[in-house]
């Protein structure tokens, strides 16, 4: 058995992160908007439609592949199967970036400067996905990788410059 998916490697749909209230306590709100625009909604119709001609071609006809849904019967009486395939089942594979966006200080969305420091806020770093102010085109965990490795960079960097 084999397993196929796809997903937009820049999808324009933006989320938002608000604070539910001043206490630290509280979980924050997320709205992810996940396929809020046309151009993300066509391009995953566009993968699934490609996944589906790939699964049913004649090149993978003997490996019997078949099609596994939670509920198939949701979309088997559709005539628009990539679609309904598309509503149904779509989700995402949740890597949010940008909630504490990196940016100039005339950048009313940034949160971080380019040291990685947190705007009026003294000794405060964010060092994970949050900071990258756009959404790479690839693993998520790669992109999160060398911003660990830059900020770690930078930190040893400026406390060397301190103790001398």
């Amino acid at each position: 058995k084999f397993y196929i998916s796809g997903f937009p490697t820049n999808p324009e749909s933006r989320g938002k992160l608000t604070l539910r209230s001043d206490s630290f306590y509280d979980d924050p709100l997320i709205d992810s908007n996940f396929l809020s625009t046309k151009r993300d909604n066509l391009i995953i119709r566009e993968l699934v439609e490609i996944i589906l001609k790939l699964v049913f071609s004649t090149s993978l006809k003997d490996l019997q592949p078949e099609y596994i849904a939670p509920s198939p019967w949701l979309c088997e009486n559709t005539t628009d199967f990539a679609g309904c395939i598309v509503e149904q089942y779509s989700l995402s594979y949740y890597h949010p970036v940008s909630t504490c966006r990196m940016g100039p200080t005339h950048d009313s969305n940034a949160v971080v400067n380019p040291e990685l420091k947190v705007y009026g806020v003294a000794g405060l770093r964010v060092v994970d996905a949050s900071v990258m102010p756009h959404v790479p085109s690839t693993n998520i965990n790669a992109a999160t990788l060398m911003v660990a490795e830059k900020a770690s960079h930078m930190i040893r960097l400026e406390h060397e410059c301190e103790a001398t």
